[in-house]
């Protein structure tokens, strides 16, 4: 016998547990039971006694102790896999004939069902999970909707019922609903309903699994749709929705309230700065009448912005009126400007511009990214806001004032400062008051003071009232000036022109040269701008692809060090970047150290009858050109024989486009110090353009800037110029952008409904919570993943784009110096040609119209005569600015978002 089948003497071999499976199942047999018998009675808690009704049932101490074992998982394997077990085992067992308690294979949960009912395991055991499951949730709402965890506001109060119900319910305010997140509602939910967080969880991921597990949401973009009234008639009949009528109520308390805090803190002295623009709509008549007609509304909407990190006595109105009294402005001169200017300053602005768009463009670089914010903080900052300190801003209801016209104005400011801020000659305790605007209302404030001199208090003569001139007009402008002054229309195979820079790129060319396309402008001068500052690196460095110089360096390790690249970005803006630069072009000198180098000889085009082919280098007048003396009418640079015009125009776009874009990185940055040192320049850049409005707009803010500005009042705007709505670095925008865009959105939620703008459905429900809705929106695409769509080119594109116009510059020698070369466009330096506009009389003109009255105390002379000079050309109308703006490297690009 082998020893794998020896057994011991005396031991009976051990019973499998089919043996042990079976015996047990003989003996429940044998006691007449039938298995679903023996579970019964195994777990039955009650039983019923005759004559004693219903009891619980008495088990032996070992039957108490195995169930004990079983439940609390003492005993192995787990409850937990045994019903696993059992619904595995349900669903392979097939009806049986003559089941008629359910469709036989035809399962489909349905709530008349009840599991005891069912006959077969596998839908019992569903239906009876189903309904615990509906139970726990049930029970999880009723925890949810308690008071204490912060899902209720209370709109209303309709009967003492309610009143005992919702009295630990909070108001309804925008602070309670500032306080609301979707990152909050999702942790409220996954601590108070983890059944149901993990059943909608499960339901729109089918990979969730865990509560720890982040939901990955669908990125698709939703219609961005007005809710209709119907919707909430029908979603508040569904418990989906409070009725509309609440909403309404809710909404018009919630703004009563704002107006009332804001009223308190202004008595509390919390100084506030109003910025406002006009709104308007135009109104479609579908069912004509008498007496209806289609129609523009127009009305007037602004906001207030808290001023932070002011001093207390910023806004004495007695010291500002002192200042004014003395007229300093009287010694104002050219010269004096230009010693104001931080020439010094510019210089590193354009190296610092130079050097970020090397490194924003060479990946291999990007580890300088560190060093350029540094050296920017160092030597560019003038005067930083705090880059984290968040506005606050309430926008103010809207009335239907027309700012165009002086009356309206009053009328408009009235009802902001009176009527809602609760300002008058009682309450105005020697302050004063910021109000700012773009062009028109800068204008608009100061004839209005003009006007209001004569009138008794303070108050009512509007002595009180600081006028301030927005920012992001004023850039729409200087930008429209640049692209008139560069287009180079009729000259398309000019490489110095932007038309020739649009057709490379395939570009549109804009339809009015005074006033661009916002968007399209800034594309292709930025784009226009990278192309000859990358083609500049190309040939400083003698390589043809950036790239793979910069690639074959990081590979050797012997990467040129940033301070290296420093020191060559200020040869490069010394030799292409500056005004001297501009001049050199034009008249070059023997043995000047920043001379650019020489080129290929430049041959003239051939003589035809007498005349050159080419057209003369004089740009021809706009087309209905008979307003202004704008740029493109000017006088083009003299040039030397031996002069570049090509190159001499190319050196001005560089210069021009930087001070452009340094407008865009400071305001982005929240430094007012830098924006004030590009005002100064656009003094003359404007009246050097033709555009005689805006140069004398800053020449007044100039002026109160350098006298009648007490230091703490301007330290106070300078603080507070920009704002910044999200509390984050590198977001700042123009206030005037802000008042647009809450515009934007105003008409749009408005949905045409043709009302005007004083009444209450604008005022209360709309126009003083727009602020509030379009947080909320955010919030919430951004909780699902959804971006707005923006209308910047891809970086693909933007790259096939400049690879084309860097190529087309280098074939043409654009930056290279070929004497005597004249393609027909010469371009002209509106900062030269505004110092001759200013020191010939413009400048006189200015001083002598503006001393003419002062504001004081005793009011004023009343000969103050109008300029002759009316009229909008500063490219402010006819153009709904953008509903969102983006951070792109450390400039603000502004897009519109739109939806599939």
């Amino acid at each position: 016998m082998s020893a794998a089948t020896t057994e011991t003497p005396g031991r009976s071999r051990p019973r499998t547990d089919a043996q042990k499976l079976k015996d047990i199942l003989n003996t429940i047999r044998a006691a007449g039971w039938s298995l679903p018998t023996f579970l019964f009675n195994l777990f039955r808690i009650k039983k019923h006694k005759p004559g004693y009704g219903v009891e619980d049932i008495e088990r032996d101490a070992q039957h108490q102790q195995m169930l004990s074992s079983l439940f609390n998982g003492a005993a192995k394997p787990t409850f937990g896999s045994l019903m696993d077990l059992m619904y595995q085992n349900a669903q392979k067992i097939p009806y049986r004939k003559g089941d008629n308690t359910i469709p036989t294979g035809q399962f489909r949960f349905t709530s008349t069902l009840s599991h005891d009912t069912v006959d077969h395991a596998y839908p019992a055991m569903t239906i009876w999970a189903v309904q615990l499951v509906a139970n726990l949730v049930r029970a999880e709402a009723e925890t949810m909707i308690q008071p204490e965890n912060g899902l209720h506001l209370r709109a209303a109060v309709k009967s003492k019922h309610d009143r005992l119900r919702e009295t630990k319910a909070a108001a309804a305010t925008w602070e309670a609903v500032d306080g609301f997140s979707m990152d909050a509602l999702q942790g409220i939910a996954q601590r108070h309903a983890t059944v149901l967080w993990h059943i909608v969880s499960s339901y729109i991921n089918p990979t969730y699994e865990n509560q720890g597990q982040v939901i990955s949401v669908r990125e698709a973009r939703r219609p961005q749709h007005l809710a209709h009234h119907t919707i909430f008639r029908v979603e508040s009949r569904l418990a989906q929705s409070v009725a509309y009528s609440t909403v309404y109520t809710t909404l018009s308390q919630m703004a009563e309230k704002a107006m009332e805090d804001l009223k308190a803190s202004l008595a509390s002295g919390v100084p506030f700065l109003t910025v406002g623009d006009n709104v308007q709509t135009y109104a479609v008549q579908r069912d004509h009448r008498i007496g209806k007609e289609n129609k523009m509304i127009k009305g007037y909407a602004g906001t207030v912005v808290e001023m932070q990190d002011v001093e207390d006595n910023a806004f004495d109105l007695q010291e500002l009126l002192s200042c004014q009294a003395k007229q300093e402005r009287k010694t104002l001169s050219v010269d004096m400007i230009l010693d104001d200017i931080d020439f010094d300053h510019q210089e590193n602005v354009s190296v610092g511009d130079f050097l970020q768009t090397l490194i924003e463009m060479v990946p291999a670089l990007s580890l300088y990214k560190v060093n350029i914010e540094q050296w920017t903080k160092v030597n560019l900052t003038k005067n930083q806001i705090p880059p984290t300190r968040k506005s606050k801003v309430i926008p103010l209801a809207t009335n239907s004032a027309d700012e165009m016209h002086v009356q309206g104005m009053k009328q408009g400011l009235l009802d902001f400062f009176s009527v809602q801020m609760g300002i008058n000659e009682e309450t105005l305790r020697n302050r004063c008051f910021i109000k700012s605007g773009d062009g028109k209302t800068f204008d608009q404030l100061h004839k209005l003071k003009k006007y209001s001199v004569s009138e008794k208090g303070d108050f009512q003569s509007f002595r009180w009232l600081v006028p301030l001139l927005e920012l992001w007009h004023a850039k729409w402008t200087d930008l429209s000036r640049v692209a008139r002054a560069h287009w180079g229309k009729n000259f398309p195979d000019d490489p110095s022109t932007l038309e020739f820079a649009a057709k490379i790129t395939e570009s549109p060319s804009p339809t009015d040269l005074r006033k661009v396309d916002f968007y399209k402008g800034q594309h292709i001068v930025n784009l226009t701008l990278n192309a000859h500052i990358l083609c500049l690196w190309q040939d400083y460095l003698r390589t043809d692809n950036l790239q793979q110089y910069f690639d074959a360096q990081k590979e050797a390790n012997t990467l040129s060090s940033f301070e290296a690249l420093l020191a060559s970005a200020r040869v490069l803006v010394r030799r292409y970047g500056t005004t001297t630069a501009f001049q050199r072009a034009h008249n070059p000198e023997v043995g000047d150290p920043y001379a650019v180098p020489e080129g290929t000889p430049w041959t003239r085009p051939p003589v035809v009858d007498g005349q050159a082919a080419t057209q003369p280098p004089y740009r021809s007048p706009l087309e209905n050109d008979n307003i202004d003396q704008l740029s493109d009418l000017s006088d083009p640079e003299e040039s030397a024989l031996d002069g570049d015009i090509t190159l001499a125009n190319s050196i001005l776009f560089i210069r021009n486009a930087i001070w452009w874009r340094e407008m865009c990185r400071a305001v982005a940055r929240g430094d007012t110090g830098r924006i004030w040192e590009i005002l100064k320049i656009w003094i003359f850049t404007f009246a050097g353009s033709g555009n005689p409005y805006y140069s004398q707009y800053l020449m007044e803010l100039y002026c109160n800037f350098k006298w009648e500005f007490p230091p703490n009042l301007r330290a106070a705007i300078l603080m507070n110029w920009v704002v910044n709505l999200h509390g984050k670095p590198g977001v700042f925008i123009e206030m005037d952008l802000m008042q647009e865009h809450f515009n934007f959105w105003l008409e749009e939620m408005a949905q045409h409904k043709g009302k005007e703008f004083d009444e209450p459905f604008y005022r209360k429900v709309l126009s003083m919570n727009v602020h509030h809705f379009l947080r909320l929106k955010d919030e919430m695409e951004g909780a699902v993943s959804l971006k707005g769509r923006t209308k910047k080119h891809g970086e693909p594109h933007l790259k096939v784009e400049l690879n084309a116009l860097m190529k087309a510059f280098k074939n043409a020698e654009v930056h290279r110096h070929r004497s005597g070369r004249n393609e027909g466009f010469c371009a002209v330096d509106d900062f030269g040609k505004g110092i001759t506009v200013l020191r010939k009389d413009k400048l006189k003109s200015f001083i002598e119209r503006t001393t003419a009255y002062s504001f004081t105390n005793n009011g004023a002379r009343e000969n103050y005569e109008d300029s002759d000079e009316e009229g909008d050309v500063d490219g402010e109308a006819g153009q709904q600015p953008p509903p969102r703006m983006i951070l792109d490297g450390s400039e603000i690009i502004t897009v519109r978002e739109d939806y599939d």
